[in-house]
This record gives structure tokens, C-alpha cells and sequence, in this order.
């Protein structure tokens, strides 16, 4: 006859080694728990750091554009002024210039003639500074100004 191993003699003979081995296990497992609820701890702690400094840059970036916003609508606006003066300024010195020059240069084109050309020492010279007064008063438009007055 077999002798089968009785439940209630191997409960009694290992309840001890069981016990300790359920004990370390499980006081093992309270220092894994307790390792991971401390890295968890920091872990969450230095993602709120960085979330506290990603909302301050987030902050800055968003004031720095509506800075760079302002700035380039405040310097169109300087730019257009510029320009609105820089063509203020040249229509007076082109008007300026007109009331100087357009009635000395119909003075001087007034006198051209074939007899001062005759009489000229040198009559390409005569020529050329008739056509140099001639470039003069049609840049600066002289004939509609004398034609409108000044």
C-alpha cells in the first residue's frame, strides 16, 4: 500500500517556510511599490516644473509677437509718413526749381538765333550749350509751367 501525503501534514510542515517567504515577497513588493510611488512623486513634480516653465514661455513668446506685431505696424506707419514727405519735399524743390530756372531758360532759349550763332567763335560750341539749356528746361517740364504761370 501507497502512503499518499496527507494536506493537513504538508500544511503543518511548511506553514513556517510559507509564511516567511509570503512575508518577504510581499515586503519586497512594499519596496518596489514604494520605489515607484517616489520616482512617480518626482517624476510628476519635474513635469510640473517644466509645464510652469513652458506656460513662461509660452507667455513670452506670445508678448514677443504682439511686440513684433505693434513694432512692424508702428514702423509701416513711420515708413509711410517718410515717404509722404520725401515726395511732399520733392514736388517743392521740383517747384522750387521750375520757378528758378524754367524762366531763365526761356530767356536764354529766347535768344538763340542764327546771327548769335554766326557771331559765335565757335558755332558746335554755341550748338551744344543750346542743346544742354534745351535738355534743362524740357526735364524740369518748363513748357506747361510758363504755359500755366507760376
Amino acid at each position: 500500500m501507497t502512503t499518499e501525503p496527507n494536506p493537513q501534514d504538508q500544511d503543518e510542515v511548511m506553514p513556517e517556510d510559507k509564511l516567511s517567504r509570503l512575508v518577504g515577497l510581499a515586503s519586497a513588493l512594499v519596496e518596489e511599490l514604494d520605489d515607484i510611488s517616489h520616482d512617480a512623486g518626482n517624476q510628476f513634480v519635474s513635469l510640473a516644473k517644466q509645464a510652469g516653465k513652458n506656460r513662461r514661455m509660452i507667455t513670452v513668446l506670445v508678448i514677443s509677437l504682439v511686440l513684433d506685431v505693434a513694432l512692424s505696424i508702428i514702423l509701416a506707419l513711420i515708413t509711410a509718413q517718410v515717404v509722404n514727405l520725401t515726395d511732399r519735399l520733392d514736388v517743392a524743390q521740383t517747384t522750387q526749381r521750375q520757378k528758378a530756372l524754367c524762366p531763365l531758360y526761356q530767356v536764354f532759349l529766347d535768344n538763340k538765333s542764327a546771327a548769335g550763332r554766326n557771331a559765335a567763335p565757335d558755332p558746335v560750341k554755341y550748338d551744344h550749350a543750346f542743346a544742354v539749356i534745351q535738355d534743362g528746361y524740357d526735364v524740369l517740364g518748363c513748357a506747361a509751367f510758363i504755359t500755366k504761370g507760376p
